[in-house]
């Protein structure tokens, strides 16, 4: 049901930045599982995976970051 006079451009955009936000803590976890040696054997990360890995993490929380101001 859509409010009459809602502001959905901000309401996206809102939307938006929290999803941008909680990606992180995601990817993050990702990250760590995919560094588990336990579990993924010979297919887990080397340092140039984890360095491109943690350069994104870093970028989309300060992009998100920077948006929210």
């Amino acid at each position: 049901m859509l409010i009459p006079g809602a502001p959905l451009l901000a309401m996206t955009l809102t939307v938006n930045v929290i999803a941008t936000l909680l990606m992180a803590p995601a990817l993050l976890l990702l990250l760590l599982l995919a560094n588990d040696r336990e579990i993924m054997r010979d297919l887990a990360n080397g340092w140039w995976a984890n360095l491109a890995g943690g350069t994104i993490i870093v970028t989309i929380s300060v992009i998100g970051a920077l948006h929210v101001r």
